[in-house]
């Protein structure tokens, strides 16, 4: 086992910044540790040293010298990357294991392997085998700037599996996450330590987001989003690649308002190696043969998406409990029902509970078959499950033809940046205590995530503050989507802005703010979408007819 860590990134980053001579070195002594690779680093150190001489004695021309040192450049990156990929390491990353369990220790880790064309790393989320990073990948590339990069902590996480076999996997994930509605994966780096893989950065919400924040979905979007995924589903299925972790938190909704799959599962997991709440999070959307040990299948898949069907149009998970055994107790009963149901004709937990949505009373059916505990008496493919989704009633109600313009104006415009940032400078600056309101509402929606105590300081930490910029994103959306639905279905909206005029009262929110909240909405639109707002007037008519009766309800009930 070799005595000196590995130092593939800075090597790299010393070549590209021209210093070849320290480059070399560096290299040099750390490869004696292997013949395998000493003999080469020292045949590249004797030529560069030769060239060295050649250059103080004059006897080169400048265009031979230059041509010399290229080809030793390449050469040594040729070698660097040939250690990089060297099973040796792969086997010392097991020895390495233990590596710091702070974030920052092991992002260090990270840098110190990480190709230098990615930069600016930026925490998305952690868990407790991985950190999930947005990176920035250098102009000049054939790949998008922003890309996520999923790294693994521990070791242990992948012990059981040989590196050829991970490799095999990863081909294979790689090349389904080619297809529509599949995040797209770049590349992966599995032969050392730590191990990570680069994919798509999906600029968006996770599906949980929109079900907590009770996201408003018509009926049509519900159906939409079901074929999306199903669609994604199918055509894993028809290579027999399962996914085996589908829950609303690995599904993506981009700015399209497509749902992106996070790829097809690579790395097994037991419950040996999760903690309580991990496997909190697994039993909730696991299958029985999951939880069980059993044979996986297709089929397996398909009782995660019945799950993930009914959080749809219930907002709330089908298993929940503040223990693993209360989610355990709960799957049990939801099965017996479902068993009673079958055998008895009586109705079930899923009717009584689904009847109370815009559920159509056929697809509760559907549900309740992807739900048998026997996977065997699910559906036989993804192309039947299609079928019962495309036979969702849609009937939308769409919003008036008036109002369509505006429809696609938030639609262009929530795409910029700086429609966001123009939006909240112009809020804060006639509205300066909402800042600080904005915050409030935020730190009590992370208490409530996160089950901090009261003791904790009421102010936002670095991450923190990189992801209030994105809850304040979610707020402005959250409200033109209401606002857009609320035209559609008005009589159903209604109860729900009620609410949310009383929810504004509770932070301090006063009708009166709320017409300078629409009115920076507006002034946002019309600098975002100049081709279809040309002028303030362009915009004023049509606004004030779609945000009046909004406005009417939020003054009467959040002033009662």
């Amino acid at each position: 086992m070799p005595e000196q860590p590995v130092a593939v990134g800075n090597w790299r980053t010393l070549l590209g910044s021209g210093d070849l001579k320290e480059c070399l070195k560096q290299v040099v002594a750390w490869t004696n540790q292997f013949q395998e690779f000493a003999d080469s680093a020292n045949g590249l150190q004797s030529q560069f040293n030769s060239l060295q001489k050649k250059r103080q004695s004059g006897v080169l021309k400048h265009e031979d010298e230059q041509a010399t040192e290229n080809r030793i450049r390449k050469e040594l990156l040729d070698l660097i990357n040939v250690i990089y990929q060297s099973p040796v390491l792969h086997e010392r990353s097991k020895q390495l294991a233990p590596v710091s369990e702070d974030e920052l220790g092991f992002r260090e880790s990270l840098l110190e392997i990480l190709p230098r064309e990615y930069s600016k790393l930026e925490v998305l989320s952690e868990g407790d085998y991985n950190v999930v990073y947005k990176a920035v990948r250098n102009a000049g590339t054939e790949l998008e700037n922003a890309v996520a990069i999923k790294a693994f902590k521990n070791i242990s996480l992948i012990q059981d599996e040989s590196a050829k076999k991970l490799e095999h996997k990863f081909s294979l994930a790689q090349k389904y996450s080619t297809l529509d509605g599949i995040v797209t994966i770049y590349s992966s780096y599995m032969s050392m330590f730590p191990q990570f893989y680069v994919m798509r950065f999906i600029r968006g919400l996770d599906l949980d987001d929109y079900l907590e924040q009770d996201w408003p979905m018509s009926l049509h979007e519900k159906r939409r989003l079901l074929l999306r995924i199903a669609e994604a589903l199918r055509k894993g299925h028809q290579d027999d690649l399962l996914h085996l972790n589908l829950r609303p938190s690995n599904i993506k909704i981009d700015l399209d308002g497509d749902p992106q799959l996070l790829p097809f599962q690579i790395v097994q997991f037991s419950f040996t190696r999760r903690n309580i709440k991990r496997i909190k999070k697994l039993v909730t959307y696991w299958s029985p043969e999951q939880v069980n040990g059993g044979i996986l299948s297709r089929q397996t898949d398909q009782y995660s998406f019945g799950l993930i069907a009914y959080e749809l149009f219930t907002k709330k998970p089908l298993f929940t409990g503040d223990t693993v055994l209360d989610i355990m107790k709960r799957r049990f009963e939801v099965q017996q029902a479902i068993t009673q149901f079958y055998e008895k004709g009586e109705p079930d937990i899923l009717q009584k509970e689904l009847e109370e949505t815009d559920c159509p009373p056929f697809f509760i059916d559907t549900i309740r078959q992807l739900l048998q505990a026997d996977p065997g008496l699910r559906f036989q493919d993804m192309d039947e499950i299609i079928d019962e989704i495309e036979d969702i009633e849609a009937h939308r109600t769409r919003v008036k033809s008036s109002f369509r313009p505006l429809e696609r104006s938030f639609e262009r415009c929530r795409k910029q940046e700086e429609f966001y940032a123009d939006f909240y400078e112009s809020f804060f600056e006639k509205k300066p205590l909402y800042s600080a309101i904005f915050e409030q509402a935020f730190l009590a929606k992370e208490k409530a995530r996160h089950q901090t105590g009261p003791e904790e300081e009421r102010s936002l930490d670095d991450q923190q503050k990189k992801t209030f910029w994105q809850f304040q994103h979610r707020m402005l959306d959250l409200a033109m989507e209401r606002m857009l639905l609320f035209h559609e279905n008005p009589p159903r909206l209604a109860d729900r802005m009620a609410k949310l005029a009383q929810s504004h009262q509770a932070f301090s929110i006063t009708p009166p703010d709320f017409q300078v909240f629409l009115d920076c909405m507006k002034e946002a639109l019309l600098h975002g979408d100049p081709d279809r707002w040309p002028t303030s007037a362009s915009i004023d008519e049509i606004w004030s007819e779609f945000v009046s009766p909004i406005l009417a309800i939020m003054q009467q009930k959040g002033t009662a």
